[in-house]
């Protein structure tokens, strides 16, 4: 069983003092996303195997759950894109060759 069960309260915590202490600004958060894919199901068991679990993953697993933890954090306003987005669509060859 994975250790995963809640999204721990500190990780709110610290967003609801952001949103609250710089209502004018913007939070960039890099997490993983997509536990019940091949790949997650993978790297959450070897990261628990090596006492490292991601604990909030099941909470916030996806792209909409990422932009509702901000919104109920207090931010007005959320979005959400992927890795694989930003390669696709943002990075130029040269960036991607890089």
């Amino acid at each position: 069983m994975y250790l995963y069960q809640q999204e721990p309260k500190p990780a709110r915590d610290v967003l609801g003092w952001v949103s609250r202490q710089f209502p004018r600004s913007a939070c960039v958060i890099y997490e993983q996303i997509n536990p019940h894919d091949v790949f997650g199901e993978q790297m959450m068991r070897n990261l628990e195997d090596r006492g490292c679990p991601l604990r909030g993953l099941l909470a916030c697993g996806d792209l909409a759950a990422q932009k509702q933890r901000l919104l109920t954090c207090g931010f007005s306003h959320a979005n959400a894109i992927d890795m694989n987005t930003i390669y696709y669509s943002v990075l130029d060859r040269q960036q991607k060759a890089r």
